[in-house]
């Protein structure tokens, strides 16, 4: 299956997915899911941009007649476009509490920045594994993996207040440098007890 959407400002978004088995068998199943795709556009401010890509990626094994199982997910995605929002009031006409009005300044192409001096790098990823086994009529076990990281690159340089002529921004640089990883265990047994007294 093919998706594709577009919009203005050279806005288009292109998604594929498959998906099917890979083996079936009286006792053995092994199914899969695969999606890419990627968005992009120019929007009018100078320092704006959409460029984004992704994949993703499962699996389902069954073995033993559906009493074994395992399920895994991969997703990665990138964010190399540029989203902020880079309007601002106008301090003599809004008030607190009360309508927010946009500057006349702050105009659909209005920047606070070059697009130069700005920068957007993101990347996550995800990884999941689930292996479920039914050990006895009544005992079930349970294993659980997951793993996530993500990398946030980015420079805002952006207008912070506006000065007492209602034009004349200051302005802010925020830097990020942030680096996030974790990784997650858990083993479950689960026996459920019969009793004809209760």
């Amino acid at each position: 299956i093919i998706k594709v959407g577009a919009g203005t400002d050279g806005y288009l978004r292109v998604e594929a997915n498959t998906s099917g088995p890979l083996l079936q068998s009286k006792d053995t199943t092994a199914l899969y899911r695969v999606t890419i795709g990627g968005e992009t556009g120019s929007p009018p401010k100078m320092n704006q941009s959409v460029d984004q890509k992704f994949v993703g990626a499962a699996m389902t094994f069954k073995f033993l007649g559906n009493r074994v199982r395992l399920d895994t997910s991969f997703y990665h995605f990138v964010d190399n476009g540029y989203s902020y929002f880079d309007d601002f009031l106008d301090i003599n006409r809004s008030a607190v509490g009360g309508t927010a009005y946009l500057n006349p300044h702050s105009t659909a192409e209005f920047a606070p920045a070059q697009g130069s001096q700005n920068f957007w790098n993101n990347t996550q990823e995800f990884f999941n594994a689930t292996l479920t086994a039914q050990l006895s009529e009544n005992g079930n076990f349970r294993l659980y993996y997951a793993h996530q990281q993500s990398t946030d690159r980015r420079d805002l340089l952006r207008a912070s207040s506006v000065q007492s002529d209602n034009h004349t921004l200051n302005r802010q640089d925020l830097p990020f440098a942030i680096d996030c990883s974790s990784n997650t265990i858990q083993a479950q047994y689960l026996y459920k007890t019969v009793r004809t007294s209760w």
